[in-house]
């Protein structure tokens, strides 16, 4: 009996370490994007440009940027999401960012992914995987190129 209280007690204490284990995940580094700049003509991050933060909608409004960061021992990463930029299936532009040690900035992926949700950035920072919905309106791994762009 001491035995199994043990064993269960190594479990759980096994899922809680886990739990609690940095960003990167087995298969990458995780964004979560949260609205961060709501109703901007300006991007404070520099990502967007004021020609991109011009009203849309009906009512018109002012775009809003939802943006996820992390560090990594390449550097800190920036994904940025613009709403405007959005099509009918929810599927909005990002654009990845990198600033290098030195402090060198490169855009290093762009793509769409769902309003709000997740990426992954791969543990070689190769890919940078999303979440998004096709045109016949089904769910599917978008898969994007992660290398300098500029």
């Amino acid at each position: 009996m001491k035995q199994k209280i043990r064993l269960m007690m190594t479990t759980v204490l096994v899922a809680m370490s886990v739990s609690s284990l940095p960003v990167a995940a087995a298969d990458g580094y995780k964004f979560n994007l949260v609205l961060s700049h709501k109703n901007v003509q300006h991007d404070p991050d520099g990502i967007w440009p004021d020609t991109d933060l011009t009203e849309f909608g009906n009512p018109p409004r002012l775009p809003s940027i939802y943006t996820a960061r992390l560090e990594t021992p390449a550097g800190k990463w920036l994904l940025s999401q613009l709403d405007s930029s959005c099509n009918i299936q929810g599927n909005c532009s990002f654009v990845l960012q990198l600033t290098r040690p030195d402090g060198k900035v490169q855009t290093m992926a762009e793509g769409q992914t769902l309003l709000g949700r997740s990426a992954t950035l791969s543990l070689n920072y190769k890919k940078i995987t999303t979440e998004e919905i096709s045109d016949e309106i089904k769910p599917f791994v978008g898969s994007y190129d992660v290398e300098p762009m500029k």
